[in-house]
């Protein structure tokens, strides 16, 4: 009986825990992503857009 209870206990804490640490690590990935993402993209679009308006400043008033 002991055994039979404590696979079974293991099983669904086993799945839950599973399921638990999966969300939270899905969620600090997504946040770590999405932050070190949207750092290189405006780095990116500053350079592209700075480069971009200094060529057009450059031949409309250079």
């Amino acid at each position: 009986m002991g055994e039979i209870m404590g696979e079974i206990m293991g099983e669904i804490m086993g799945e839950i825990m599973g399921e638990i640490m999966g969300e939270i690590m899905g969620e600090i990935m997504g946040e770590i992503m999405g932050e070190s993402l949207g750092e290189i993209m405006g780095e990116i679009y500053e350079v592209r857009v700075g480069w971009d308006y200094g060529v057009d400043y450059e031949r409309d008033y250079g």
